[in-house]
């Protein structure tokens, strides 16, 4: 019985420090990115490291409890640090995530929800470290793709693949250089997302906002395909 106790009590102080790693995880992921989650879950850990290794004695119901909260933690920090998916049903999901992991308000230009008819669906979220700016986007073919034209009305600068590939148009080129710094050509601020077929001249290039910033660049961009039927939110900064 002794022996038991002994067992228990190395394993319970083993996830004690579990609790405190994750803590110190947590606690460098604040510095790089001020994710306000991760202030969240460095608190928890820190207040659970305390309470776990101050206990004196350790059954299996108390490190069954313990390793599943440090399992759950875990999960925040390493299973969703690159949220990507293919999956309808993930989207919700991946909005919420990139406000509250994030400190990111997708509000107002990404879609609230996706259309019913939407296939091929794909995302792929990078969150931002240290310098590095994070980027977050949605594709998807849809039937009705005619109703994200209502999205681009605000963009401040649109084009096709075809001007983004070979040259802007002289009215494009000047509100360019109006816009951007200088020095810095179109393909610093466009990132062409994977589920884009830069090969399509039609295909549409919407900047609806951007900082036009080289250090810190934040740019929001619709792609819409009308052949392919599809549409593109991408947003990086």
């Amino acid at each position: 019985m002794a022996d038991t106790k002994k067992i228990g009590n190395t394993i319970g102080k083993v996830i004690s420090f579990l609790f405190l790693a994750i803590a110190l995880i947590n606690l460098a992921v604040v510095v790089m990115t001020s994710a306000f989650m991760s202030i969240v879950l460095m608190i928890i850990c820190t207040a659970c490291f305390i309470i776990a290794f101050r206990k004196k004695q350790y059954d299996a119901k108390a490190i069954a409890i313990e390793l599943v909260a440090v399992l759950i933690l875990a999960y925040f920090i390493f299973f969703t640090a690159f949220f990507s998916g293919y999956m309808k049903w993930q989207y919700p999901l991946q909005r919420w995530y990139i406000e509250f992991m994030a400190n990111d308000d997708t509000d107002g230009f990404f879609p609230d929800k996706l259309p019913a008819d939407a296939d091929n669906f794909c995302t792929k979220y990078v969150p931002p470290m240290m310098q590095g700016s994070g980027s977050y986007y949605i594709c998807f073919n849809t039937d009705g793709i005619e109703q994200y034209k209502a999205y681009t009305g605000n963009a401040v600068l649109s084009f096709t693949m075809e001007e983004y590939r070979n040259g802007l148009s002289v009215e494009n080129d000047a509100k360019f250089n109006e816009l951007a710094e200088d020095g810095y050509g179109l393909d610093f601020y466009v990132d062409i997302p994977d589920c884009i077929d830069e090969s399509d001249n039609n295909t549409e290039i919407h900047i609806i906002n951007s900082n036009f910033y080289w250090n810190h660049p934040h740019i929001d961009i619709i792609f819409i395909d009308y052949d392919e039927k599809l549409v593109c939110f991408s947003s990086v900064g």
